[in-house]
């Protein structure tokens, strides 16, 4: 509707039962809704039913895909379905069944040479807690994670919004208790052997004690130093 008139912008055949449910779906990008290349205004959503009809609905879903998506003054999200759980000494968690991967981005960082810990809890399910490494935006990132299937450490790139890679695994298998909380490191530097080059390394605190002398380095990466496209690597 336009200015309190109807207008036909598309339309499409369908047969349909009487009394036979059946799905339906919109979707609506930049610009653009269903077949439709217009300027579509930003809004809210739900349902609509003609005058003089019996309509009947069911397990109505919408997805907000503009992104990013504020989880509190520190944290961001690509995905939504994030949320810091105060009742839960201020965990950050994901929710939800979205079976796409999320970035959690920490703002105010640079991310070009640090030392990062991060607590996480195992789970044997499909999880795959991580850290992201380098994020440029959602196209573009690099994140270390536990497969939950083998407990082995990857690191995983997406760039210019492709399907995320695996660059490299690890050669040792963790030994996590699901339900268990654990303690990851990540250092970045610069590669003793070459300025021009960066490394990362990364360890868990498999038994909890703050050392990480006795633990294995699960992931060694070295790539050239790019600080304006966002560091390592390439």
């Amino acid at each position: 509707m336009i200015e309190g008139a109807w207008h036909l912008r598309d339309s499409q055949s369908q047969s349909i039962t009487i009394d036979t449910p059946f799905n339906m779906n919109a979707t609506v990008g930049a610009e653009s809704a269903a077949n439709i290349t217009a300027t579509v205004a930003a809004g809210q959503v739900g349902l609509w039913a003609g005058d003089s009809s019996g309509s009947s609905f069911d397990d109505f879903e919408a997805k907000d895909a503009a992104g990013p998506y504020e989880v509190d003054g520190r944290w961001f999200t690509n995905r939504g379905e994030a949320r810091i759980d105060a009742s839960d000494s201020n965990v950050l968690e994901t929710f939800g069944d979205d079976i796409a991967a999320r970035t959690l981005v920490r703002r105010g960082f640079r991310g070009d040479k640090f030392v990062l810990t991060y607590r996480f809890k195992w789970d044997s399910g499909m999880r795959k807690p991580g850290v992201l490494v380098r994020w440029v935006s959602p196209g573009d990132w690099l994140a270390i994670q536990i497969n939950s299937s083998d407990q082995l450490a990857r690191l995983m790139r997406r760039k210019d919004d492709d399907s995320v890679s695996t660059l490299k695994t690890s050669g040792t298998a963790l030994s996590l208790s699901a339900a268990t909380w654990y303690t990851g490191k990540v250092v970045v530097d610069h590669d003793p052997n070459n300025a021009a080059l960066q490394r990362m390394r990364f360890w868990v605190d498999t038994d909890d004690d703050g050392d990480y002398g006795d633990e294995t380095v699960l992931l060694t990466s070295t790539h050239r130093h790019e600080p304006r496209a966002g560091g390592l690597p390439q």
